[in-house]
């Protein structure tokens, strides 16, 4: 079956294509071999991408990222044509004025006219052209260069699955739902990094923070008072937060564990494409199955990135009121003196 580079996940996907924006192929391929890429670019488009990617069923998304790791072809396609044409064209227009007596500033007025042409047929339509001349079916080879690079048994399952569905024959009905789930696996993939917390003994931890309260009430110094007082909220946030994150880390791993199952559920349809043995239906359920698992990893991460919005937010300060303060400035005066 078909699958498109914007199917894989957001860095595979810009890796397809500033390979092939460099001309290089994967093994088995006619490019170059073996060639190191530097990180694929972030994703960003300017007004030019718009026009390129218009019309190419890319959603924003996807044709940012594109766009930035086709940089080289696009490029290429806008400022080479123009300097080599503008050049020889030139040369021969001094020619033709000298021996063909034709008026210079006739020639050289049209070749300035022929020029603008040449470069906006250049920044358009060509570079559109090039940049949709990209997004080409995967090839085996493709998905296997990926494969040496994979970071995690994860990411070799998810690119072994997208290997798997390139080489087989799956019904025309069936193949929106494949691609569809493997976008979707893909999506779910890069939304949970792995994340570890260290074990840590909360229970302990607010025990402190209520003595320390205890402590506060009953001191005699205002100041210290505040300060153990500032103490035990650092500790309770530290608890809260620890909790938090705790909590993330289980339902990450559930998701990951359903990921993977997901991908084998999903390998498994493939291959029963073979004997026959699957409904359209049967992969469409799976499909959604993959679309729901992806929602839940972007929840779950929406929710790790309030926790980290709120562990770096300052902790509430204690604040002294108006009729508090003068008295504090006056005793500390009384002690200097």
């Amino acid at each position: 079956m078909k699958l498109f580079p914007q199917n894989l996940r957001d860095r595979q996907h810009a890796e397809i294509i500033k390979r092939r924006s460099n001309g290089i192929q994967g093994k088995g391929g006619t490019g170059i071999e073996g060639q190191p890429l530097s990180e694929p670019p972030p994703p960003q488009m300017g007004r030019l991408g718009r026009l390129w990617s218009r019309g190419s069923g890319l959603n924003e998304r996807e044709a940012a990222t594109g766009l930035s790791a086709s940089s080289t072809a696009t490029q290429t396609t806008i400022w080479l044509p123009v300097p080599l044409v503008g050049f020889l064209s030139a040369i021969v227009g001094a020619a033709v004025v000298k021996k063909a007596g034709v008026p210079a500033e006739l020639y050289y007025s049209v070749w300035a006219g022929a020029m603008a042409g040449l470069a906006g047929l250049c920044a358009g339509p060509g570079a559109r052209a090039v940049f949709r001349s990209l997004y080409k079916p995967l090839r085996v080879a493709e998905i296997e260069h990926l494969l040496e690079s994979a970071e995690s048994d994860l990411e070799r399952s998810y690119l072994t699955l997208a290997r798997d569905a390139i080489r087989q024959e799956v019904p025309e009905q069936s193949e929106e739902d494949v691609r569809a789930a493997i976008q979707a696996l893909g999506q779910a993939i890069d939304r949970l990094p792995v994340v570890t917390v260290q074990p840590l003994d909360t229970d302990a931890l607010r025990e402190e923070a209520a003595a320390l309260v205890e402590q506060a009430r009953g001191h005699a110094d205002r100041v210290i008072g505040e300060s153990l007082e500032r103490r035990a909220d650092a500790l309770e946030r530290r608890a809260d937060a620890h909790d938090r994150s705790a909590q993330y880390v289980r339902r990450s791993a559930a998701l990951r564990s359903e990921i993977e199952a997901q991908i084998e559920a999903l390998r498994e349809g493939l291959s029963a494409f073979n004997a026959g043995m699957i409904a359209t239906g049967d992969m469409a359920h799976l499909s959604e199955s993959a679309r729901r698992v992806a929602s839940e990893a972007v929840s779950a991460a929406d929710a790790r990135e309030e926790v980290e919005s709120w562990l770096s937010s300052p902790p509430p300060a204690a604040q002294a009121s108006p009729a508090t303060e003068p008295e504090r400035v006056a005793t500390v005066g009384r002690r200097g003196g």
